[in-house]
């Protein structure tokens, strides 16, 4: 018959035999190492990168635009027979005049030749879209370095819930074999009848929440898991063993990076000179660039534009062998709008609107990243002192536990006190955990908005 302790018994020594035995055979990883994985293989980060790609070539075509074309066209035309014989009628009677000349049509027309145009002035629409191109460009590094950015701080979020994850269950595991222990203690006391049903009961009501929680425990480790191995865009069975971090890993990592946090509240002006490299902080000034140009070219739409336009080919006739006899040709267009029904105006007024909203939603996005670092320095700050009080709650509630389990070997406290100190020690120890890694993921958000993008490639 299967008993609850049985059955504790055959999961503890699952997670004992099992579970080390399947974090051996994973693949270790630093979490540096995790955030290289994911530049290389995360979706998000390569798609944000042949948008950068393209917006380079879209560059290159801005300035193509400012130049010479050259087009080479060879064209066939075939008419009719009656269209031909109308058009060359009068042949014959010239030919019996004497004279000598080409069909005025052929019934296969064959024409060759090239022409090129050279833009000369266009009001500064070109070179509007060359400067449009390349702020284009430079909001799609930065959206680049962003989406790398954000990458890397899901990484390490993704890396320290795993961390988190095995270290509950760590305490899981701990609370359900002291459950088991007591739980059988109790039953052989029940045997012997030195106490009675209802000690037993309470530690085997105990044993079967510890049992919901290492459930709970175990797949939170599996959950954790997948999500790392979707963040660095690998397999998603992919096995790796995130390294641990400590105390001193956090101390160090604060004092290299972001030293400001120990300070007083983060000023305004510091906090705009933190942020003057973070592409988040310079993407806004991107798109009212952007919107800066699209105001020239629509003012350039009022102006007059003059273009060339030259060809250079041979004479049309019915061979398709070009002759000797070419012909070439040179045109100048000028241009000048005299009145569109206001859609000049139109266009220029809502070029000129929209970049207006382009600078206003820059300074908004300032201010709010401006908040946002305040912000997080303070919950950091906050954090790390939460770190401070759960170290002093573990210590605390691990020595008043191991004063209640002496008080409970010598009888002087029932079984229900000695289970409160132990929730209350597990408590502590999850508390403790939970600050730890919320300090790490804190920091990683923090470094995110001052620290320096991960290594991006930049191409003009």
């Amino acid at each position: 018959m299967i008993t609850p302790q049985s059955l504790a018994r055959a999961i503890a020594l699952a997670l004992v035999l099992v579970l080390p035995q399947s974090r051996a055979a994973a693949e270790p990883i630093t979490m540096q190492q995790a955030v290289e994985l994911a530049m290389q293989n995360n979706l998000a980060v390569r798609a944000a990168s042949e948008n950068y790609q393209a917006s380079i070539w879209g560059v290159r075509s801005a300035w193509a635009s400012l130049f010479p074309s050259v087009k080479f066209s060879s064209s066939m035309r075939r008419v009719d027979p009656d269209t031909y014989n109308r058009a060359n009628a009068s042949l014959g009677f010239l030919e019996d005049m004497g004279i000598e000349v080409e069909p005025f049509l052929y019934e296969t027309t064959y024409e060759t030749g090239f022409s090129a145009s050279v833009p000369v002035f266009n009001g500064g629409r070109l070179w509007g879209s060359v400067g449009l191109a390349g702020a284009a460009r430079d909001a799609s590094f930065h959206s680049l370095e962003s989406v790398a950015r954000a990458i890397e701080v899901a990484t390490k979020e993704a890396y320290l819930d795993v961390l988190r994850a095995q270290a509950l269950l760590g305490v899981a595991c701990d609370a359900m074999s002291a459950s088991e222990k007591r739980a059988e203690e109790a039953g052989r006391k029940v045997e012997v009848g030195i106490s009675g049903r209802s000690e037993l009961l309470r530690w085997e009501a105990q044993l079967a929440e510890d049992r919901m929680l290492l459930v709970d425990a175990e797949n939170a480790v599996v959950l954790a898991r997948l999500q790392f191995a979707n963040v660095l865009g690998l397999p998603l069975d992919a096995d790796l063993e995130p390294q641990d971090v400590s105390r001193l890993e956090l101390k160090a990592r604060i004092g290299g990076g972001v030293g400001f946090v120990g300070d007083g509240l983060v000023s305004e002006a510091e906090a705009r000179r933190f942020l003057a490299s973070n592409p988040d902080f310079l993407v806004p000034g991107d798109a009212a660039r952007i919107e800066a140009h699209a105001v020239t070219i629509a003012r350039g739409a009022f102006l007059p534009s003059l273009n060339l336009q030259g060809s250079y080919g041979w004479k049309a006739d019915g061979d398709i062998k070009p002759d000797n006899e070419v012909a070439w040709s040179v045109t100048a267009f000028l241009e000048l709008p005299v009145f569109t029904s206001f859609k000049n105006l139109s266009d220029y007024q809502m070029s000129w609107r929209s970049h207006l909203a382009a600078v206003r939603a820059k300074e908004d996005a300032e201010r709010q990243m401006v908040v946002g670092l305040r912000a997080a320095a303070a919950t950091l700050k906050s954090q790390l002192r939460a770190l401070d009080a759960a170290e002093q709650f573990v210590a605390q509630s691990e020595e008043h536990f191991g004063s209640m389990e002496n008080m409970f070997g010598q009888g002087m406290i029932s079984d229900n006190d000695l289970i409160d100190a132990r929730v209350a020690y597990d408590r502590s120890r999850i508390g403790y955990i939970n600050a730890l890694y919320d300090c790490f993921i804190r920091l990683a958000e923090l470094e995110q908005l001052v620290g320096k993008s991960p290594a991006v490639e930049r191409k003009q």
